[in-house]
């Protein structure tokens, strides 16, 4: 796509660190996030503890919708999303799987009134079990090594082989950052961090939505 809001990548990604959940346990917060392809920009993204169908709705509406201070919103034409049953959902795309969460939907979408239908979005799956052929996943690895690798206390690494000695320690010493301490540094320093990052092209995120034609 050569113009913004032409086509939206979305999905689920769990980050790399520990953090004290609101029951005061050691929890990995999740991103459900929507990006535009021809910038890279984040649309609209939820951080959560069980990514869902609630929080896929919730993060498009987010990105769809205007707000105070961010140059980011409108409708895509075009949706890339994954096969997952809370993508298929008839909340999503009111055909196909019946909804699926880890909790209770807050409401029931139908074939008569999903989303996606509703606004006239089109939708193209990816390849089962291939998670590369979703580009937002290189935003997630880019996002993962600027700013969550080494992070301390609470980097957990992307496997075992990569956890740190220091982890379990720092658990046990209550020296995590809290679920809404690291929502802060999402909102405050990740975020404004990734869309401002330039390519080889010398262009960010944030520079190539601004500049570029909407769909």
């Amino acid at each position: 796509p050569e113009k913004v809001n032409e086509v939206w990548f979305g999905d689920h990604h769990v980050f790399d660190v520990f953090v004290t959940g609101p029951e005061g346990k050691p929890v990995r917060p999740w991103l459900t996030a929507w990006m535009d392809a021809t910038s890279g920009a984040l649309m609209g993204w939820v951080i959560s503890l069980n990514p869902d169908s609630d929080t896929i709705v919730e993060s498009l509406v987010r990105g769809i919708g205007r707000t105070q201070g961010s140059p980011f919103f409108g409708a895509p034409l075009m949706v890339y999303i994954d096969n997952g049953k809370d993508y298929r959902s008839q909340r999503m795309e009111g055909d196909g799987l019946k909804g699926y969460s880890q909790g209770q939907l807050n409401i029931d979408f139908n074939a008569q009134n999903a989303l996606l239908k509703t606004l006239g979005i089109k939708v193209t799956h990816a390849i089962p079990y291939r998670a590369w052929s979703k580009t937002i996943e290189r935003a997630f690895g880019t996002i993962e090594r600027r700013f969550i690798q080494g992070m301390q206390p609470g980097w957990c690494g992307h496997d075992s082989q990569a956890r740190p000695e220091r982890l379990n320690q720092d658990i046990r010493d209550g020296k995590l950052l809290s679920y809404d301490e690291f929502c802060a540094y999402f909102v405050n320093t990740v975020l404004p961090g990734y869309h401002g990052l330039e390519g080889e092209d010398g262009e960010s995120p944030l520079s190539i939505y601004q500049k570029s034609e909407k769909a």
